[in-house]
């Protein structure tokens, strides 16, 4: 009987462009105008800097549509714990994973 194999890769440069068309969706939207909002791109791991929770949700939302418009799956972001940085900022890291673990194929099921 013939087997199957799931590959969930992503090519980081796609992630990349994904990542520069936020950062001037960023630039040119009003609610984050006079604001301290950053997200940066390494290897596997997407780091979210911004001034409080409602620009995070909305960052996230946004990053999940870019994403989706390179061809790339949304559940492919792994959204890592909301951390209070120096200041008022939050920041959140969300890794990009590759591939599917045994038990994540029960969870899909």
């Amino acid at each position: 009987m013939p087997t199957f194999d799931i590959v969930s890769k992503f090519d980081p440069s796609e992630v990349d462009n994904a990542i520069q068309n936020l950062k001037r969706e960023i630039s040119q939207r009003y609610d984050f105008k006079n604001s301290n909002s950053q997200i940066e791109f390494e290897k596997d791991l997407i780091t979210i800097i911004t001034d409080d929770d409602y620009k995070l949700t909305q960052l996230q939302e946004m990053l999940k549509v870019q994403i989706t418009k390179r061809g790339i799956d949304a559940k492919a972001l792994s959204m890592g714990k909301v951390e209070i940085s120096a200041g008022q900022s939050v920041r959140q890291s969300i890794s990009m994973i590759q591939g599917y673990r045994q038990r994540d194929f029960k969870r899909y099921n």
